[in-house]
């Protein structure tokens, strides 16, 4: 959802763009866990490091919640 519609021209000539830009960029993978980090609350320990999801469910939890807000 963050990066739709595709970007693939240049120039660009259209205002139609992908919030998140364009999907292979450098800044993807962090643009998308600072999102879901927001979007859901999640705090990070005293290290600065995200606590482990051994299970994987509090993953989808987490980006389920994402799709709804």
């Amino acid at each position: 959802m963050l990066f739709s519609p595709p970007l693939r021209k240049n120039p660009i000539k259209t205002l139609d763009l992908p919030i998140g830009g364009k999907v292979y960029s450098s800044m993807a993978l962090s643009l998308v866990s600072e999102f879901v980090n927001i979007v859901n609350g999640v705090k990070q320990d005293g290290n600065g490091e995200l606590l482990d999801d051994t299970s994987g469910e509090q993953t989808i939890d987490l980006l389920t919640k994402c799709r709804l807000k």
